[in-house]
C-alpha cells in the first residue's frame, strides 16, 4: 500500500511521532481536525477542478493521436514495409541453401582457448626450440 509516496513503515513512524508530541488525548482531537480538513478539501470546487484537469491531461494524448491520423499512418507504413521486404526476403531465401549446415568459420583460425604447452625443459637445452647441446669431439 502506498498513499502519496508514503508506505506502511512511514505511516507507523508518523503515528509514533504524533503519539510522542501530541499525547493520546490531543491526538484524537488533532486527528478529528485533520479528517475534517481533508473532507472539506475533497468536497471543494478547487479539488474537483484539479481532478477534471488531470483527467483531461490523461486523455489528451489519445485525442491528439486520433486527430492526427497517426494509427492509419503507422498501419500504412507497416504495410509498405511488408510490400518492400517480402520480395527481398524471398529473393534472399532463393539464393541461400538453408538445408545445408552452416560452415565452420572458426576452422581456419587456431584455438586460442587451449592451455599453453608446459612440457619441462631439460637442463641440456637453453630453449624449447633448440636441440640438446652436443659434446665437443676430440
Amino acid at each position: 500500500m502506498n498513499i502519496l509516496g508514503i508506505g506502511i513503515p512511514e505511516l507507523i513512524i508518523i503515528f509514533i511521532v504524533a503519539m510522542i508530541f501530541l499525547g493520546p488525548g490531543n491526538m484524537v482531537k488533532t486527528a478529528s481536525q485533520v479528517s475534517a480538513a481533508i473532507k472539506k478539501l475533497l468536497n471543494s470546487e478547487m479539488w474537483r477542478s484539479m481532478v477534471n484537469s488531470t483527467k483531461e491531461i490523461r486523455t489528451i494524448q489519445g485525442q491528439i493521436i486520433k486527430e492526427t491520423g497517426l494509427p492509419e499512418t503507422i498501419q500504412s507504413l507497416k504495410q509498405s514495409t511488408r510490400i518492400i521486404t517480402n520480395p527481398a526476403l524471398e529473393q534472399w531465401r532463393s539464393t541461400v541453401d538453408t538445408t545445408k549446415p552452416a560452415p565452420n568459420l572458426r576452422a581456419d583460425f587456431p584455438d586460442t582457448t587451449a592451455p599453453p604447452d608446459t612440457t619441462p625443459v631439460s637442463p641440456e637445452t637453453t630453449s624449447i626450440d633448440q636441440k640438446p647441446a652436443e659434446e665437443p669431439k676430440q
